[in-house]
């Protein structure tokens, strides 16, 4: 009797601490739940704003193609406070006139050529429905350089007693009208006496007499 309950009791032992296998039919064991940080992308962060400066640095790379796309050329570019300051014309016909969706157009190729929307402000050099901007009597033909000085006797330059006047010479796409003739793009000493009417690019070289580039030039 004292044999077998020795042999039980220790058969209860071996038994104890074991787990069933799911081959033995037992319970399998819980698995153990580790802690671990989950996946999170690095941050990147965003490359800081581009300047002005920068912006306009681009402008000027890429007008080229504005120029071809658009038959516009640019007159001049700055930075204000918060905005880019364009201004442009007619390229080639210099008379004809920008709408406002041309230059929405413009702004558009801009945008799309920088890769980003940035603020701009572009206004429109026209010609030649307003005043001329030089007016007066031909004194003066330089061939060699294709120019004409211009003097107004009934305006004076500032405030001295010297009369107005300019070196004229003309744009790329600047062009001279003789009354009802085809126009030309070439001075000579046969112009010396008359009168003439300069719309120009606005840009003047602040010498005297002053120096401009003329989109259009009317001789009578």
């Amino acid at each position: 009797m004292k044999r077998f309950v020795f042999v039980l009791f220790a058969a209860l032992l071996s038994g104890c601490g074991t787990t069933g296998s799911p081959e033995g039919g037992g319970a399998a064991a819980a698995p153990l739940k580790v802690p671990f940080a989950s996946a999170k992308p690095p941050i990147n962060p965003s490359p800081p704003a581009e300047g002005l400066k920068a912006i306009q640095a681009q402008v000027q790379e890429i007008w080229p193609e504005i120029e071809r796309r658009h038959s516009v050329a640019w007159q001049t570019l700055g930075t204000g406070d918060d905005k880019l300051m364009l201004q442009i014309r007619s390229y080639g016909d210099v008379e004809r006139e920008l709408t406002q969706a041309d230059v929405d157009a413009i702004r558009d190729s801009l945008f799309e050529e920088i890769g980003e929307e940035f603020p701009i402000d572009i206004s429109v050099l026209s010609c030649c429905s307003g005043a001329p901007f030089v007016t007066g009597e031909i004194r003066s033909v330089d061939e060699m350089s294709n120019r004409i000085l211009v003097v107004n006797e009934s305006k004076k330059n500032g405030n001295t007693d010297d009369p107005e006047a300019y070196w004229i010479e003309l744009s790329e796409d600047g062009k001279i009208v003789f009354g009802d003739g085809e126009p030309t793009r070439q001075f000579d000493t046969s112009l010396v006496g008359k009168e003439a009417k300069v719309w120009t690019t606005g840009l003047v070289h602040q010498s005297y007499p002053g120096q401009t580039a003329a989109l259009k030039v009317i001789v009578e």
